[in-house]
């Protein structure tokens, strides 16, 4: 297909690992409700507990701040990639997670000093 072929142009070896991701069906994309903001979240490595946060223009794994900021060699790292893909994607390759405005702050950065949950 021609948009996988232009992808691959675009990206090289990122796509592969992208791909991996989506086939692996375990990206969530994560909606703040009301103001309709969203992220996906990706395991990190085979890490349960850890996750990855991933913008459209910011990802928190090791391969963003490296070959895409530091090095600026890549476009997006994998997540981003994967991210950008699966939101045109059927619900079939993603878990969908609604959350109140209230709790973004919280899931991202954890409660702040002097508050509790």
């Amino acid at each position: 297909s021609e948009s996988l072929s232009g992808l691959l142009f675009i990206f090289g070896p990122v796509l592969e690992g992208a791909l991996e991701l989506i086939d692996s069906k375990e990206i969530e994309v994560v909606t703040s409700l009301p103001s309709e903001r969203s992220f996906c979240l990706f395991p990190a490595n085979a890490s349960e507990s850890e996750k990855y946060f991933c913008f459209d223009h910011y990802c928190s794994c090791p391969a963003f701040k490296i070959a895409v900021v530091s090095k600026e060699n890549t476009l997006a790292c994998k997540h981003q990639l994967a991210s950008w893909i699966v939101k045109e994607l059927g619900d079939q390759y993603k878990q969908r997670k609604e959350i109140q405005d209230t709790e973004y702050s919280t899931i991202l950065f954890g409660d702040l000093p002097g508050t509790s949950s």
